[in-house]
């Protein structure tokens, strides 16, 4: 992959941190954490990006190629924000890998049209910094429209803990069309030279067309596990307020002397629980 320069660090790495960082939080419904005129946001927020920049340059100067580049930022990252925002791991895990990989194919989809017809090749992509710096603002514009995007509907993680077999499908949907789709994003990138154009057009096409399906299925899911959460929180409700109503009942009994009385709510709500 080759070393970092302070320009990269500078101009491409840290604005990339710095979304990234925001992105996570949001995803992670930690919006809270985002606010600066707490100084404990800030120290976490500035402890955050030191670390995400020593990932970058650690990772990018020994990493032997992409994928093990992306891989290692995963990791990293992961172990960051559960060390310095204490996610819970899953969360961290899920949230952090589905991001990381949706940015990547997205980068995939146009670097390897802006490096064969605008720049000519690899080594005179990576050997200009004005090069990585241009090619990775249409990354860092549709980072910063999610993050609005996210901001106003919000938009995170959910965890169905009312319904065990949603908590799992979830996570396990995503990844089954994320990891796909983004092995499918390095072959892309990888054989772009050997494609004709048309090849190309339509393999960039049907891979966009795969991504907006695959994203139409994620909002699906998630409709599902919020509507599983609302119904779930209905029962609590419903099952809270005749819980309520029973010891008060119970309470009523009590107070007037009437053990009998109280005895019969038990019984007759022992037997409803029997059946």
């Amino acid at each position: 992959m080759g070393g970092v320069t302070l320009f990269s660090l500078v101009f491409i790495s840290l604005p990339e941190a710095v979304l990234n960082m925001v992105l996570f939080l949001l995803f992670s419904g930690k919006k809270k954490r985002l606010e600066l005129r707490n100084k404990e946001n800030i120290a976490a927020a500035v402890i955050t990006l030191v670390l995400m920049l020593l990932t970058t340059l650690t990772v990018r100067s020994f990493a032997p190629n992409v994928v093990i580049n992306v891989l290692g930022h995963v990791v990293a990252y992961i172990l960051i924000f559960m060390f310095v925002y204490r996610l819970d791991i899953r969360v961290s895990v899920f949230s952090i890998s589905l991001i990381t990989m949706l940015m990547t194919i997205i980068e995939n989809l146009y670097i390897p049209f802006v490096i064969g017809y605008l720049i000519g090749n690899v080594e005179a992509f990576f050997s200009n910094q004005a090069n990585l710096l241009l090619v990775s603002l249409p990354a860092r514009v549709l980072q910063l429209l999610a993050i609005l995007y996210m901001w106003k509907y919000h938009i995170v993680f959910v965890s169905v803990r009312l319904n065990r077999k949603l908590d799992v499908l979830l996570p396990v949907v995503m990844f089954g069309f994320c990891v796909p789709e983004l092995c499918i994003s390095f072959y892309f990138a990888n054989a772009f030279a050997n494609l004709n154009l048309t090849q190309q057009i339509i393999f960039s096409l049907a891979l966009f067309l795969l991504m907006l399906m695959n994203l139409l299925i994620l909002k699906l899911v998630f409709e599902v596990a919020k509507w599983a959460i609302e119904g779930g929180t209905r029962h609590y409700e419903e099952l809270e307020n005749a819980s309520q109503w029973l010891f008060e009942k119970i309470d009523n009994y009590l107070q007037d002397g009437d053990i009998d009385g109280a005895k019969n709510i038990l019984n007759r709500l022992n037997s409803k629980l029997k059946k």
